[in-house]
Formats: C-alpha cells, sequence, structure tokens
C-alpha cells in the first residue's frame, strides 16, 4: 500500500465543494447554485465603498500634511539644539534637561499621530458598518434570483470563472439608494477625552470623600444611596 503524504490529502469540505463547482457548470439549470464573491474587490469598486475610500483618504492627506509641517518643525528644533552643543565648550552634559524635553516632545508627537491614524480608521470602519444592511439586502436579492449558497472566493483553492458573482453582487448594490456619512475622527477624539476627564473625576471623588468627616446615617440612610458602579 502506497503511503499517502499530506499534501495528497483533500478535506472532505473543499471536495464537496469542488463537485458542486463542476455540477454547477456543467448543469446551469439544476440545483445548488453555487456563487463565489469576491469580497476584497466589492470594497475596492463598489460605488458606495468608493465614496468612503475618497472621503477616508482625504483625512489621511490631511493628516499627512499636517504631519509633514510638524516635522519640519521638530528638525528645526533639533538643529538648533545641535548647533547650541557644538558651539559650547561644556558639551552635551550641560544641555541635559533640553535634550530630554526634545526626546519627549518627538514622543508626543510620535503618539499623536499613531492615534489620529487609529482614529480615522476607526471612523471609516463605522462608516462601512452603515453598508451592512444593503450588503444582507443584496444578498437576498440574489438568493430570490436562484442562488442556493454564496461563499467568499478567498476560501476556495480552486473555482470555474462561471461562479464568480462579483460583478453581479456589484452591480446590483450599486443600484440601490445608499446615503452613507463618513463621521468626523476629531468627534471620536473629543469622546474619547471627555471619557478619560470623567474616569479622572470618578476616581478622585473617593479621595475628596475621605478628606470630609464622616457624617452619622441613619439605617436607612444607606438603603436609599444609589450604588455607583465602578468606570473601568
Amino acid at each position: 500500500m502506497k503511503n499517502i503524504s499530506s499534501n495528497q490529502i483533500v478535506s472532505c469540505t473543499a471536495l464537496a465543494l469542488a463537485v458542486a463547482a463542476v455540477v454547477c457548470c456543467g448543469f446551469c439549470k439544476k440545483t445548488p447554485k453555487i456563487g463565489l464573491l469576491n469580497s476584497q474587490q466589492v470594497f475596492e469598486q463598489a460605488d458606495v465603498f468608493r465614496q468612503l475610500n475618497a472621503e477616508q483618504e482625504k483625512y489621511v492627506n490631511a493628516m499627512l500634511t499636517r504631519r509633514a509641517e510638524d516635522e519640519k518643525m521638530l528638525q528645526r528644533e533639533l538643529n538648533n539644539l545641535q548647533n547650541k552643543i557644538k558651539s559650547s565648550s561644556a558639551g552635551e552634559s550641560a544641555f541635559t534637561k533640553e535634550i530630554v524635553a526634545f526626546r519627549e516632545k518627538v514622543a508626543a508627537y510620535n503618539l499623536k499621530y499613531r492615534e489620529q491614524q487609529a482614529l480615522i480608521t476607526y471612523a471609516g470602519n463605522v462608516a462601512r458598518q452603515q453598508v451592512e444592511p444593503m450588503i444582507q439586502e443584496t444578498f437576498n436579492d440574489m438568493g430570490k434570483a436562484g442562488y442556493t449558497v454564496i461563499m467568499p472566493k478567498s476560501t476556495t483553492y480552486y473555482s470555474k470563472p462561471c461562479l464568480d458573482v462579483t460583478a453581479d453582487f456589484i452591480d446590483r448594490l450599486n443600484k440601490k439608494e445608499i446615503t452613507v456619512a463618513f463621521p468626523d475622527p476629531a468627534l471620536f477624539l473629543k469622546a474619547k477625552n471627555q471619557g478619560q476627564q470623567g474616569q479622572q473625576e470618578a476616581a478622585q471623588k473617593p479621595a475628596d470623600n475621605k478628606q470630609q468627616p464622616a457624617a452619622a446615617q441613619k439605617p436607612t440612610d444607606k438603603a436609599q444611596q444609589p450604588a455607583v458602579a465602578e468606570k473601568k
């Protein structure tokens, strides 16, 4: 008996899908009717996603412009500091505080733009989530058109071109009236800052209460006070 290598083993799922693909292509009028969807192509070519991608790119380009200006400013500060150190007889040790302050400034700058990039990405995800109902509706439309199952094309090892329904899906999605607003990433930053401020205030309240003399409470007072959930 020949030994079977791991490369020759085909999963039952993949085999079943391959058989179904052959049946579908050979006998188009028979069921099940299977379709394969290229999700990446949908996200790049569908009108609504092109709009969102363009909006996101505007925020990214604006951020990159501000970042370039800040980098020029930091480079000028670095050049000035290096010139001061070179012209001083005391050497670098005399400018320890200034060097540390500059490094902290660079670290804050890097953190600032990493946060802005993350917020822009998050805003894009929030905007794309608004399209999900229309995507599901498009899948339902294709189900009514006779498709038994539609699977991601990325999960298949091989498929016949006739199984690709991406173009049909994009065309159906483009015909729907979809209004999507790309949220301003600055709003998420504002909400985040307000949340952090609220947490800080909540954390300071117990300390403030400890400084005040405890007043005698009636047995019923404790039951009347609302329970405060600790914010994490």
